[in-house]
Parts: structure tokens; sequence; C-alpha cells
């Protein structure tokens, strides 16, 4: 009966005889050829003993990959190429920088020193206008002077270490022309040499250093080669004789920066001339200092140029009409400062 339902179209099971439902714990590539083989009818059941992943290549071929076989995703990091900028890191003074921090550092530096070295430089401008630098011959000290058309200025360096303060510094001036004579500063220079400070009857400057636990040391002094005259504010019948002064700090130069910090000692000098609206350009600020050259001045050009402009174009015959003014108000300004020269010895006498 049973081979008669089967020719009638009833369930034929005989298909199943031919399946395979063994297990097969295999992953050899032999098993993998096998999985794919097109001939095989027969299907594969593969037991997974963990966590596996399986792919499929597009010419049909199963990979499966094992747990212990998977990178972890700190692996996969390993394994990818690393595209990272190589940075060098220095140490000093035990402290670390990257190169980027170490080359703005550097370029801070830089600018810096380049503003110190132009400050330097500016002030020197200032110390030298219509004037000049040089090693004193007699003191060794570094001096820088200075000149308007009414004042000149001196400045003198030294080291804060042997002078600690301003109260250990000594300036004075003899021979200063009271305020109301400043316009009439007229006679011969007098002495004057290395060896003759002391003797010009144009005045003469002296500075030195003292301290209760030190030698007193002297920093500059000579006569000048011009006269001068007092302040206006201050007394003309005191004998005193101050002089305008001060201490100032030195700016360094890259090239001293090891070196230790200098101060100036400035001592301004006022101007005195032999008549009013004449400019005297002094080539030295003492007798014995070198001379600088006067035709070189910056101020002195500039006023010659305003001069010039100034005046109306009257050929010889104008200059020589000036001049002639010029040595008339000369000789006057000279007599009239011997008349008062005079007067004054006649009432020290009395």
């Amino acid at each position: 009966p049973l081979s008669i339902m089967s020719k009638r179209g009833g369930i034929d099971y005989s298909k199943w005889d031919r399946m395979d439902f063994s297990d097969d714990d295999d992953e050899n590539d032999n098993d993998s050829s096998e999985l794919n083989n097109s001939s095989s009818t027969k299907p594969r059941v593969t037991t997974l003993d963990g966590p596996s992943r399986i792919t499929r290549d597009p010419d049909g071929t199963i990979n499966i990959v094992g747990d212990s076989d998977i990178p972890t995703a700190k692996q996969q990091q390993q394994q990818q190429p690393q595209h990272k900028l190589t940075t060098v890191k220095t140490k000093t003074n035990n402290v670390t920088s990257s190169p980027i921090t170490t080359e703005r550092s550097v370029a801070h530096d830089t600018k810096k020193e380049d503003e110190q070295q132009q400050q330097h430089d500016k002030q020197v401008s200032i110390l030298t206008r219509n004037g000049s630098s040089f090693i004193d011959s007699v003191t060794k000290s570094r001096v820088y002077w200075c000149q308007d058309r009414q004042d000149v200025t001196i400045s003198i360096e030294y080291d804060p270490d042997e002078i600690h303060s301003g109260k250990y510094v000594n300036v004075e001036l003899k021979g200063a022309l009271p305020f109301r004579n400043r316009f009439c500063a007229v006679g011969s220079t007098g002495g004057g040499g290395i060896n003759n400070i002391g003797t010009g009857n144009k005045g003469s400057l002296y500075v030195s250093s003292f301290h209760p636990k030190n030698e007193k040391r002297l920093l500059l002094h000579g006569d000048l080669p011009h006269f001068v005259h007092l302040a206006e504010e201050e007394d003309d019948d005191d004998d005193t004789n101050n002089v305008d002064w001060e201490i100032i700090d030195r700016v360094q130069s890259n090239n001293t920066q090891n070196e230790k910090k200098k101060k100036l000692i400035r001592i301004t000098l006022h101007k005195a001339s032999p008549m009013e609206g004449v400019t005297l350009w002094w080539s030295k600020p003492l007798v014995h200092c070198p001379e600088a050259d006067v035709t070189s001045m910056q101020d002195r050009h500039q006023q010659r140029s305003s001069n010039s402009s100034k005046s109306d174009d009257g050929g010889i015959d104008n200059k020589k009409n000036k001049g002639e003014e010029f040595k008339k108000a000369w000789d006057e300004a000279h007599m009239l400062f011997r008349e008062r020269m005079k007067e004054k010895k006649e009432r020290m006498l009395h």
C-alpha cells in the first residue's frame, strides 16, 4: 500500500535517506572548498564554539574567523599607520618645552634685545648730540657731552656698586657768572693746561665721590673753555655756585648684557655769551678734553640755514654791513663788561 500511495501522488520520504545530519567542527581549507563546491548537494552545518565572524568574498568563498583571531579595537588602532608630527622636546632648567614654545621664546627674546638696543642707541644719540663721548685722560671715566643753543650737558658714567647713592656725589662749579651778566661773557682763557687746572678765568668744574668707608675718588676735573652763568632763580650774591645735576640710569646695549649696570651723573651748564642773540658752539666740554668737529654739528647747521632764510639778499655789501654791526656790538659788550668788573672790584675794596 505504501508504494501504491507514492505512485498516486502521496508523500515520498525516500529523499530524506540522502541527508547527512552528522556534526562537523573542522575549519580547514578542505571543508571550505567542499562547502562551496557547487557539485555537492549535501548541506553543511558548522558548530561555533564562541563568537565568530563569518564573511563572504565576491567569488562566493565563505570565511569563518574565531574570537581569538579577531583583533580588538586597541589592536586595530595599533595596526593602523600613525601619521603624527614628530616633536623633539628640549629641557632647560627643569622646564620642558615643545619646539613651538622654544621658537616663540627665542623670537620674544630677540625682539626684547632689539628694543633694548634701540633704547641704548637712542640714549647715546641724546647724550652726544652736537658733542661726543670719550675716556677722560685724567680720571679714566667715560664721559658723554652734548649741547644746544643755551646749555651744555656733561654725563659721567660710574659703577653704582662704588657710589651707592647720590648723597655721596660732590659737584662744584667755580667762576660762573651771575644771571644778569649772562650776555657779558668776554675775556681770555688764561691757563687751562692739563697741569694748570683751576687757573683759567672762565671757571672750572670739579666732580668727585666720597664714602665714609672709602677714599675720595675724582671723577672729572678741568677748566671750562667758555663762560657759564648761574640759573635765574639762584641768588647772584651767593658764592656757593650751585650747579644743576642729576643721576639717571645708563641703558645697556646687547654687547654689555653680562656687565654690571651703570649710572650717569648729568651736569647741566648754562652758556654765557658776549651779547644777546649770539650762540657759542663749544668744541669740547673742558679745556683738556678732545675736541669735536663744530662744523658737523647738526643743530648748528640748522641754525645757519634758518638765519640764511631769514636774511634778505643784500649781496656782499649787506654782509659787510652786518659784519661791521656785529664788531661794533661786540666792542660795546666788551667795554660794558670791563666797566662792571671794575665797579665790582672797587666795591670789594671799600
